[in-house]
């Protein structure tokens, strides 16, 4: 078939001006007037300008939510336990637990956004309120500027410094390390043994325990205590105890949602020994897990089976009323500690 061609009569455009251009003219109105000149000082690019109290309020707006919710404060009440024994001076002791506190919250705010959390201490979480670019670039300014504070600690040698900054660089490090682990094991499915998940603990949750008592101890060469026994120790049993509480505690139902761990597809204790009890061919914990499930029916029959099926949370409590027995033999060793003994005692209903 042959395409037809319009007989219509040909559109006459204007003719060109001698400069070869449309003899349309934009309204003068549109004109663009000439461009003035750019001369500002060689100064006026170079280097950079006081820091405002206006930016750093902005900047640090998902932090400042979410130490504004509130929490129990342990890490505080555990470090003053602590100085019992290392007698830091109160402004000492004052800078290494703000940077404890600090780190402690970016953390969270990392930790709400890699673990899909909803809420924190029963609040939306930051990222939900302020977005996700703006709270991880929040959680990592502030950890870099707890870091910072370590060199306000006065009446210290240089070398003493460069010490607290070898600290702190180690143990966040393996923070890292010991959450990374358990990002992997949830989006891999990879259920990890009991062995692993006690290390992972000791990296993860004992990490800013263990930081804030080494710093404490650098700052304390006179004292001779070695208390790392006792931060690892502490550092299982709080973070078994986490677990079991989340899965099986109304307070925690409450802050958090029912068994937020089983929806965040988490490796909790528990659910690590129901896996290794469960027999061969059996993958009804495991494939539930992965699901992610919201269903409160599918949590409520998941905190069951670990209850009644595999023991799994009467299996966790014995672990937790040994470790309580070997810490207090630990703190016994050391002379005591009636700070730690207290905080104990409030731990010990899970």
């Amino acid at each position: 078939m042959a395409i037809q061609v319009s007989s219509a009569a040909p559109v006459t455009l204007p003719a060109p001006t001698s400069s070869g251009s449309s003899s349309v003219s934009p309204p003068e109105s549109m004109t663009l007037s000439k461009a003035t000149p750019i001369d500002r000082p060689v100064s006026a690019y170079v280097g950079l300008p006081p820091w405002t109290e206006k930016n750093e309020k902005a900047l640090l707006a998902p932090y400042t939510y979410i130490v504004s919710i509130p929490g129990k404060d342990l890490r505080t009440q555990l470090l003053r336990a602590f100085n019992s024994w290392y007698n830091l001076p109160d402004h000492t002791f004052n800078v290494i637990s703000e940077v404890v506190g600090m780190l402690h919250n970016a953390s969270l705010l990392f930790d709400d956004i890699e673990d899909y959390t909803e809420l924190r201490r029963g609040q939306p979480v930051a990222h939900r309120v302020f977005g996700l670019p703006q709270t991880i670039n929040t959680a990592a300014y502030a950890m870099f500027v707890a870091m910072s504070k370590l060199y306000t600690i006065p009446n210290l040698q240089p070398s003493t410094h460069q010490t607290l900054m070898d600290i702190f660089l180690e143990e966040i490090i393996e923070l890292h390390r010991g959450q990374g682990l358990e990002i992997y094991w949830r989006e891999t499915g990879t259920c990890p043994s009991e062995e692993e998940y006690f290390c992972m603990i000791k990296q993860k949750t004992g990490g800013l325990f263990r930081l804030g008592v080494r710093l404490m101890a650098a700052c304390s060469p006179d004292v001779n205590v070695d208390s790392t026994s006792v931060v690892d120790l502490f550092s299982v049993f709080f973070q078994v105890r986490d677990d079991v509480m989340n899965l099986d505690s109304g307070d925690y139902a409450a802050a958090k949602g029912f068994a937020e761990d089983l929806t965040e597809g988490k490796f909790s204790f528990p659910v690590v020994h129901a896996i290794s009890v469960s027999p061969a061919g059996d993958s009804y914990v495991l494939d539930t897990l992965q699901t992610h499930p919201t269903d409160l029916d599918v949590k409520i029959a998941l905190v069951e089976h670990l209850r009644h099926k595999t023991k799994s949370l009467e299996y966790a409590r014995a672990l937790l009323r040994d470790l309580e027995r070997k810490l207090a033999g630990e703190v016994g060793r050391l002379g005591g500690n009636k700070g730690l003994e207290g905080i104990m005692k409030k731990l010990g209903e899970y």
